[in-house]
């Protein structure tokens, strides 16, 4: 018997693992890459099926674009488009900002369970700024309080902490349209 040409395997490969409208499978020796943009039910199945396609030992999905559900879309969109204001030189969570953590908290426990329903994992990063009022050193400082601040309040209203991931920016990135001298 001849063995089966790759082009005939990858196929199969189409076949077995129902590839939707946009997604571009490429095998390369005998790991399967997948390109293009994917519903994220899918990705979430094809990563956990227990054999691959015969031919194929690996899956490479890191090229791929994962399209959220639209309800767990918005859900990000809500956390993304988040802002946590302070006062000059302070890391103290001002009473009005309060209520917008507690809506990414919300919005947050809404996209954890949505994903991990999916068998993804959702993680939280946490960018904290300063204006460019005092040195780079203070405002490293400053922004590190502030990231921690926002973090506990978070821990307080039930998201884990091992969610999280801190970056503390100083003056390095400002928001557009803020915290400018001009």
């Amino acid at each position: 018997a001849r063995p089966r040409p790759k082009v005939q395997q990858f196929g199969g490969a189409s076949q077995a693992l129902a590839v939707p409208a946009g997604v571009k499978l490429r095998l390369g020796h005998d790991t399967l890459f997948a390109e293009g943009k994917a519903p994220l039910a899918w990705a979430a199945r094809v990563v956990s099926l227990p054999l691959m396609p015969p031919g194929v030992a690996t899956l490479e999905l890191s090229h791929l674009e994962v399209a959220l559900p639209a309800d767990l879309a918005l859900l990000k969109e809500r956390i993304e488009g988040s802002l946590v204001l302070f006062d000059v030189g302070s890391a103290a969570i001002l009473p009005a900002e309060r209520a917008a953590l507690d809506s990414v908290a919300a919005a947050f426990q809404g996209l954890q369970s949505g994903t991990g329903r999916l068998g993804y994992r959702s993680e939280l990063r946490l960018l904290g700024r300063a204006d460019p009022t005092g040195s780079d050193s203070l405002n490293r400082q400053l922004s590190t309080a502030r990231v921690d601040a926002v973090s506990a309040l978070l821990i307080r209203l039930g998201i884990p902490g091992d969610v999280f991931q801190g970056v503390p920016l100083g003056t390095t990135t400002p928001l557009k349209g803020r915290d400018s001298l001009d």
